[in-house]
This record gives C-alpha cells, structure tokens and sequence, in this order.
C-alpha cells in the first residue's frame, strides 16, 4: 500500500464535503460508509479526484467504493427538491422547468409531477400567510399540565416548506440559518420580535438552539428546562437530550416520567442520523450502524438519491424494552413498529417507535426509517402505497406469508377488488390474520406498479397521482390500464420468493 499521507488529507477535509450538501452531479461512496457529493474530474487506478464546493478533494482508490454517476436531468430534480424543502421556490422552478425538457421521459414525468406539487404548495402559502401574520392571543399565563404538550404557536403547522409564520419572522429564514450554523443570524431574527413574542415556548426554543450552537450552553439549558417542567423529566441530563426532548415536547407529544430518554435510566446512542433511545445497559458497535445501514438499504432500494432524504436534526428511534410495553405506551396493536412525522418548530420531527425482537434491527428498522423518507418526499400518496413501498425494502423472505395471506383470501373469496384497494378503501384490520393480507396487498400492489412503470421510483411518482387524482386517472396518464395492473398484480401475488 501506498503512503498514508494522501489518506490523511483526505480525511481532514472529508467533514467539511460530507452529506447532506448541494445536489451536484455524482456521488463517491467511500469504505468508511460516508458519502461525498460533487463532480468527479478525475479517476484512475491511483486516486479518484471530487470537485465540491469547497474545493477538489482527492482519495485514495483503495478508499473508494462505488460511484454514482447521475444524469443532468436527476440532478436538476434533486436540488430542485432541496430548494422546495427550505423554501426557495423560484429556483426549485426553474431548475423543474429545466428537468421538464430532459431527454429522459421518465424525468420528464417525475419533473412535472413535482412542479405541480410545487405550485400546490405555493397556493397554500399564500392562503397561509395572511392568516399567519395576523398576531395570535396573548398566551395564557401558568405552567402546562403535566405531561401535555405546550400550547402550539398560531396558525397552521410548520410545512416541509417553510410556510409558517412564528412571531413576525418567517420560520423557514430562522431554521435555514440554524441549519447553515449561522447563529448570530438566527439570533438577529429572532431580537426582533423578542419583547412581543417572549413568552412563546416556540420562539423560546429557537433561541434556546442558537444559545447552544454559540456554545453559551447554561443560558440553552435555562431555557430547555423551562420548557421541560412540569413532565417529570431529569433535569440534569446531558444538554444534546434536554434539546431533543423539548423538541419532541412542542411537536406535541406527550411526555412524562417514563417517556424514552426522560431518565438516566434510558441509554441514548446516535449516529449521523439518528439518535436511539434504549434501555439497555451496554451495546455493540452495530447498534448504532444499523439505522444507517437501513437508511442505506432503503434508498438503494427505492431508487432514491441521498439527497432526498432530508432531515432536520436526527431521526428519534425509541426502543421499548418490551412488546407490552410498546403496546402500552404507544397504543398500537399487531405491529413490530411504527413511524411517524410531527412538526416542531425547527422543521419535522421523524419519530420512530419498536421493541426489541429477532426482525427488529433488519425488517422492522428498513421499512420504518423508508416511511420517514416517503412521508417527507411523497406527502400524498395514500397510506396502502406508503406500506408497499416500505415493504418493498424489507428483505424478500419477509414478504413470503404476506403473500400466502393474499391467496388465502383469494381462495376463499374474500379478496377486495384491486379498484377498491388503490382507491384505499381496505381496511386494516384488526386481527393478525387481517393485518397479513392487508400488508401483503400493499405489497403485490406496489410491485405491480413498480414492474409495469419500469422502477420503484416511477412507481413512487405514480402511486402520489392515484393519492391526488383518483386511480382511473392517474393510471391512464401513465399509459396503463386496469386490467393490465391487475395481470400483473396476480403474477405477484403468486410468486414464490
């Protein structure tokens, strides 16, 4: 092997190129697991050079391993979605206009499906801003109760666009400047309307982010605690938990003493993207891999770029130390997991609820943590898409009995038509044999569609047309028919994994 040096530059700037970043043309994946977005500009058997926005960076071959190469068109798209996800919608337009004219049908379709959505949002905001700008209720003075979530700023929630207001400042200037680590903006903002809006808990709580990021952690801390009382929770844990609980605390869940992370008695690991909320007394360096690893697996999976699964702060994975427990505390019946999204004041919070069993760290984490990245890029696909999709990225032999589920129906003559299934008309269900087919419909649908449209991700794009415009239309704009969804859905439905 060659020497070292080269490999010792490489990492001393890999921090500053890592993901998430600008959505540049290729992609370099190294052996460490970390990914570096640019252009490459070089490549031989000796080293790889990535041109990024700060600069060229170069590794080592033995450091690299795989690159993906992405088309002008895919990645017109991709920045155009990070540009709607904070909020700058004339230059998400424009790149959508430029990826509408691709050469590529497919991004094409992909393009105008999402300028459409983009238009829709649009609309929404300006219906929310004259309803947002006009100054709330004073609030009401005392402590919340115990356990219940503070009272929620005015108007509506804080959109993936950025769309609400919070006190006089648009929100999504203050969370882009938290997110740029620009603190002393964030600040500036929020001065201006500190003496009208002080005593709300979510203005509190952005000055509370940027105090902490200007490392003056005793004010963040005074400022957490206050919005923690009353819940039970140990006011001398470590200040990065305090933070994520106060999130959680005003994205309206409910806490109290023995909500995950409220104790010492919780354990909390966390990786780039995720902190983990255990009861365990030690675990093992692939405890904290494995959500990365399935996050990974999903959107290798999905088809799906890096950077589009966006996060604003880490994903919460809360592990109960039982099924009864789980089932207790979060009220939910013949499940492994589930997934949810609630919207805090600095963007969405990505929840995810299980307990430890022999799937949960393989099946369970990838379709959970796919439902955290669909629900934030496909908001209206309905809710049997966001099950195939999920199960899609679950391993092949964990679809078996969903399937022998589906063919039981279908021999005893209980099987919903596919028509009513893509309208989202089937239900649950509430006993185990009624959850199994109904995920194992989920499935065969999905793979369905995923086959006749070419990719899971054109399958994606079509799934949140049936969400908007009904199945009968959205499939014959996509050039299919009933029937052929359904001699596909039926091959499916009857393969052996």
């Amino acid at each position: 092997m060659g020497s070292s040096r080269p490999l010792l530059r490489s990492a001393a700037l890999l921090a500053a190129c890592l993901l998430p970043a600008a959505a540049l043309g290729d992609v370099v994946h190294l052996t460490t697991g970390s990914s570096v977005r640019g252009t490459v500009v070089h490549e031989d058997d000796a080293e790889v050079v990535v041109k990024t926005p700060q600069g060229k960076v170069t590794f080592p071959r033995e450091l690299v391993e795989r690159i993906e190469r992405e088309s002008k068109g895919r990645t017109r798209l991709a920045l155009a979605r990070e540009r709607m996800a904070e909020g700058d919608y004339e230059v998400a337009e424009r790149l959508l206009r430029l990826a509408r004219r691709d050469s590529d049908s497919r991004v094409a379709r992909e393009a105008e499906s999402v300028l459409a959505r983009l238009r829709r949002r649009r609309e929404e905001e300006r219906a929310e801003r004259a309803e947002a700008e006009r100054p709330p209720p004073s609030p009401a003075g005392g402590a919340a109760p115990t356990g219940a979530a503070p009272p929620r700023p005015a108007g509506r929630r804080l959109r993936l666009g950025g769309g609400e207001f919070v006190r006089g400042v648009r929100a999504s200037e203050v969370v882009l400047a938290l997110r740029a680590g620009d603190a002393r903006k964030a600040l500036a903002l929020l001065r201006e309307v500190r003496e009208r809006w002080k005593r709300d808990p979510s203005f509190a709580y952005l000055v509370a982010r940027a105090l902490r990021m200007r490392r003056r952690e005793s004010e963040a801390r005074t400022i957490f605690r206050s919005l923690l009382e009353g819940t039970g929770v140990d006011f001398s844990l470590p200040l990065a938990r305090l933070e994520e609980l106060a999130r959680r605390r005003l994205a309206g869940v409910e806490l109290g003493a023995h909500s995950p992370g409220a104790t010492s008695e919780w354990r909390r690991e966390e990786s780039e993207h995720f902190a983990i909320y255990h009861p365990f007394e030690r675990v093992e360096a692939w405890f904290t891999r494995a959500p990365e690893d399935a996050l990974r697996d999903d959107l290798e999976a999905l088809g799906l770029a890096r950077s589009e699964a966006r996060f604003s702060g880490r994903v919460q994975i809360l592990i109960y130390s039982s099924a009864e427990d789980y089932e207790r505390r979060e009220g939910m019946k013949l499940a492994g997991g589930h997934a949810r999204v609630r919207y805090a004041p600095d963007g969405p919070l990505k929840l995810i609820a299980t307990y430890p069993n022999r799937r949960v760290y393989t099946d369970t984490y990838r379709h959970e943590i796919a439902h955290t990245v669909l629900l934030e890029n496909y908001p209206d696909m309905p809710a049997w898409a966001h099950e195939g999709a999920a199960m899609w990225c679950e391993p092949p032999q964990a679809k078996g009995r969903l399937r022998a589920a589906v063919q039981g129906q279908e021999q005893g003559g209980s099987l919903p038509s596919l028509l009513t299934m893509l309208r989202g008309e089937v239900p649950r269900g509430d006993d185990r044999r009624a959850v199994r087919a109904y995920y194992g419909q989920c499935t065969v649908s999905f793979e369905a569609l995923a086959e006749l449209t070419g990719s899971p991700r054109e399958a994606l794009e079509l799934c949140e047309e049936i969400g908007r415009s009904g199945p009968e239309r959205a499939l014959a704009g996509a050039g299919l028919s009933l029937e052929r969804v359904e001699r596909a859905w039926k091959k499916h439905a009857h393969r052996r994994e």
